[in-house]
């Protein structure tokens, strides 16, 4: 995510908030809503975020932990974000 540790101490300790990218980052990775995030405000866990969560573990049994987690975060990342790593992926695999 690219998060510091610093950043997160000053919002931890300093009262200081995270700027909008990193907070929508935090949000996905934690599979949480982002009003419940930010404000505290409705549900807290997206109930399409369970169910892809589900299908992911299912799809992924025997695979190592490594993958499993770059399958999780791509299931949470923006979808411009997805589009910027799968061309990465196909330039340099």
């Amino acid at each position: 995510m690219n998060i510091t540790q610093s950043s997160i101490s000053q919002w931890l300790n300093d009262g200081r908030t995270p700027s909008s990218t990193s907070m929508q980052m935090l949000a996905q990775v934690l599979r949480v809503s982002l009003p419940w995030l930010a404000r505290g405000e409705g549900p807290m866990e997206l109930p399409e975020a369970a169910d892809d969560y589900d299908r992911f573990v299912q799809a992924m049994e025997g695979e190592s932990d490594s993958k499993k987690e770059i399958v999780r975060l791509a299931l949470a990342m923006p979808d411009e974000l997805a589009q910027q790593l799968l061309q990465y992926l196909q330039d340099h695999i």
